[in-house]
């Protein structure tokens, strides 16, 4: 093991609090820049909004604008929270806030005199862009560095106690790099008491893809609740959809249970899921956004039973949506 390597080791297993610059610290970098203050950690930020850099000062963070970066910082751990907004014409993320980190990250790497820093992904992006965005950076110094990613699941209107306290932190790093990863458990495990249970490693692309389908799932969510909602108004306004969505999330196993229907490479079986999901679809008058959105359930049944997916179908001894009645309400 190299002399860095064992440095780093030896941090993590001391307990040591590595320094954290927060690159970008608007509603979601300046709560974890708080939220790290909080924690006892040493943090700087950098910002390219005077009105943001002028806030995060009076909050008791250094903060200054990236063509002002100071040349002694010695960076050890560097979170990069920039936007990566829609564009409207292709539904795509759009990445040039996350490629106009490179020329400061690479003035930080050259600065540092330590053990080589880990810059963290905090961005929403698309599964492989933390690899392109690394491999740009490397193009442009010798010197060694880590990258990994971290989905955050702050919510707008809770975001510094979110930040604080997390009910769950997850990241991605890359495979073979076990002081990134000790590194990085040791700073993110403060946010949890240093409960490991709450602490989940991935690789890179696995989280990049997570925190994806983790928003999906929301807005799925509240998409089903309000499909539901505009076709009981379709069918008879006297059926008070709210009761009956409150209802089956006492009732139906899918809200029951966590592990539910998330067992994957089998489809539905049974008598009444095969006949009901269909039945439903079906009530949905034709053409409407109500029957294009119910209609995906039984498309992807069909496909996941279909010749065209039997390569990706998995063979299980039980239902992939069997649950012990024990377990419904804990699992």
């Amino acid at each position: 093991m190299s002399s860095l390597a064992t440095a780093a080791s030896r941090s993590a297993a001391s307990g040591k609090k590595e320094s954290i610059i927060q690159v970008g610290c608007g509603v979601v970098g300046g709560a974890y820049a708080k939220a790290y203050k909080h924690h006892g950690f040493e943090v700087r930020g950098f910002d390219v909004v005077p009105a943001i850099i002028e806030k995060m000062n009076a909050a008791g963070i250094p903060c200054c604008h990236p063509d002002n970066c100071p040349n002694d910082l010695n960076p050890e751990i560097v979170l990069l929270s920039v936007p990566t907004p829609l564009i409207k014409e292709t539904q795509r993320l759009d990445m040039k806030y996350v490629w106009s980190t490179v020329p400061l990250v690479v003035k930080l790497i050259e600065q540092s005199t330590g053990i080589a820093p880990i810059f963290v992904i905090r961005s929403t992006v698309p599964p492989g862009m933390t690899k392109k965005w690394m491999a740009a950076v490397k193009e442009k110094t010798d010197k060694p560095f880590h990258v990994a990613f971290q989905p955050e699941f702050l919510r707008a209107v809770s975001c510094e106690e979110d930040a604080r306290a997390p009910w769950q932190v997850v990241f991605g790093y890359m495979p073979g790099e076990e002081d990134v990863r000790a590194r990085m458990t040791n700073a993110f495990l403060e946010f949890v008491g240093r409960d490991e249970s709450k602490l989940t490693v991935l690789n890179i692309a696995e989280a990049e893809f997570m925190k994806l389908v983790h928003n999906y799932a929301n807005g799925l969510k509240i998409s089903f609740a309000n499909c539901i909602y505009g076709l009981a108004h379709e069918l008879d306004p006297s059926i008070d959809a709210q009761k009956v969505l409150y209802l089956v999330s006492s009732t139906a196993e899918c809200f029951l249970s966590r592990k539910y229907g998330l067992r994957v490479g089998a489809p539905y079986g049974g008598v009444c899921l095969p006949k009901d999901v269909p039945e439903l679809t079906s009530l949905a008058p034709e053409g409407s956004v109500f029957r294009e959105f119910l209609s995906g359930t039984g498309k992807i049944n069909e496909w996941i039973s279909s010749a065209k997916a039997k390569n990706m179908r998995v063979e299980l001894d039980e239902s992939p949506n069997w649950v012990s009645p024990d377990a419904l309400m804990t699992s």
